[in-house]
């Protein structure tokens, strides 16, 4: 395993340990009525994994699995790069100077991410999946491989998150650029799951992928990034 995997196997698993030791002593103070209830899953070619304090009244783990799924799920129709029909990668087919329709989740990103890139002088930009797939490293890349000058320019021409723009309920572009969700999709999909889990009563909770068994990511698409995860213990 590489000293980056091994390090971000700690990472989680502190993580995981300092939420299960918070949950502990929590729950060593409740009645005997109150438990300590996990779930986990796939998702988006990663994994999920929660645990939280259930005391009396609230939801049992189908019904708090349905609600992080259906979230999961919707963030995924709209986000991944990986799919299609996503709503983002219909965007992403659509030539210079259209627009879309989109749900308020993609515009409240696009907003966010427009605010990082003028903070970092352009440092951050989500329009550079075609570049990442030039590479070999995005999710139409076709293996690493270095790129002529040539090729570089020409894909350069539909890069730049100055061509997007938001109007009404719509993103438009006005260059053939290709929006990129994956460095916010999977803290979203968290911040989104928790506060659905503050709104059915659950205040004591851990959040965030399961810990791996390697270095290797999981099989299959990913938008989900490891590093993504919460911890609320309030109380």
């Amino acid at each position: 395993m590489c000293q980056g995997g091994l390090q971000e196997m700690q990472v989680l698993l502190s993580w995981r340990l300092i939420g299960m030791v918070v949950l502990a002593g929590a729950l060593s103070g409740c009645g005997n009525s109150d438990s300590m209830e996990s779930i986990s899953g796939p998702t988006m070619g990663s994994t999920y994994s929660i645990t939280y304090l259930r005391q009396t009244g609230l939801p049992a783990p189908a019904e708090v699995r349905v609600e992080v799924e259906r979230i999961l799920a919707e963030v995924d129709q709209q986000m991944s790069t990986y799919r299609s029909d996503s709503a983002i990668e219909r965007f992403n087919a659509l030539p210079a100077n259209r627009c879309q329709t989109m749900p308020a989740p993609i515009l409240e990103l696009v907003r966010v991410a427009e605010q990082l890139s003028k903070q970092s002088e352009g440092s951050y930009d989500l329009t550079v999946e075609p570049l990442l797939n030039l590479w070999g490293f995005g999710p139409q890349g076709r293996g690493e491989k270095v790129p002529s000058a040539q090729a570089l320019a020409e894909v350069r021409q539909r890069v730049g998150y100055q061509h997007l723009r938001i109007e009404s309920d719509q993103l438009c572009k006005d260059a053939a650029v290709e929006v990129d969700f994956n460095s916010l999709a999977a803290g979203y999909a968290v911040d989104t799951i928790a506060a659905r889990l503050e709104a059915m009563g659950i205040h004591k909770f851990t959040l965030g992928p399961r810990p791996p068994a390697s270095s290797r990511r999981p099989a299959g698409n990913s938008m989900a990034r490891p590093g993504a995860s919460r911890l609320r213990a309030a109380g």
